[in-house]
């Protein structure tokens, strides 16, 4: 029964996301444009073995209702993620499959999580969590949230397409389910990734 509703809550917001030009999110002052062809100018105690397991099955359930490589479902799942250099201050937007043009992207004012800006948080090893909602189709932009984020509109397409770091700046990203199954979502993460455990869960890169 406890899957059945995870699988209820991620799949909702999903349908609504391919209806909308705006993507459904968690914080209420986040979303994203989505490119369309009329937007021409227009991211205490270390869990046990068997907690791990029971987040593992919890996560690969609610993942395959939710494909961060079509739809990015900011806050509501725990996205872990290495980049190729250190990307964590740069705004991230999202490209379409074969990376020749932006398909999404956030307005100014929407890069922001819980009232600050929406950067990644650092984990052990390298890792980070996300705050902003990023997939396999992902990049990211030569340009700062703080810089972004002081705009009075985004950039032009053209403009942001020049902005693009690497088309291909991510290592590793893993999906582990829903956020709010974690009461300390960091120290538990951190946990799991130093247990070597991260490769149980859902990766989609």
């Amino acid at each position: 029964m406890k899957q059945l509703i995870f699988g209820v809550a991620i799949a909702l917001p999903t349908i609504f996301y391919s209806c909308s030009p705006k993507q459904s999110t968690l914080d209420s002052s986040q979303s994203d444009t989505q490119v369309t062809v009329l937007d021409s100018i227009m991211d205490v105690n270390p869990p046990s073995s068997s907690v791990v397991d029971t987040l593992v099955k919890d996560s690969v359930a609610s993942a395959a209702e939710w494909d961060p490589g079509e739809v990015s479902y900011v806050g509501e799942q725990a996205i872990v993620y290495k980049t190729k250099k250190d990307y964590r201050k740069n705004v991230p937007v999202k490209m379409n499959e074969e990376k020749t043009k932006i398909v999404a992207y956030p307005s100014p004012k929407d890069l922001f999580y819980k009232d600050k800006l929406a950067f990644p948080i650092a984990l052990k090893n390298g890792y980070f969590l996300d705050n902003r909602g990023v997939g396999k189709n992902s990049v990211f932009l030569d340009m700062t949230y703080d810089d972004y984020s002081k705009l009075d509109q985004a950039p032009l397409l053209s403009e942001m397409m020049k902005m693009v770091i690497d088309k291909d700046p991510f290592v590793e990203i893993y999906s582990l389910g829903t956020r709010a199954r974690f009461k300390d979502e960091v120290r538990e993460i951190n946990e799991i990734i130093e247990r070597g455990a991260l490769k149980k869960f859902k990766r989609i890169k």
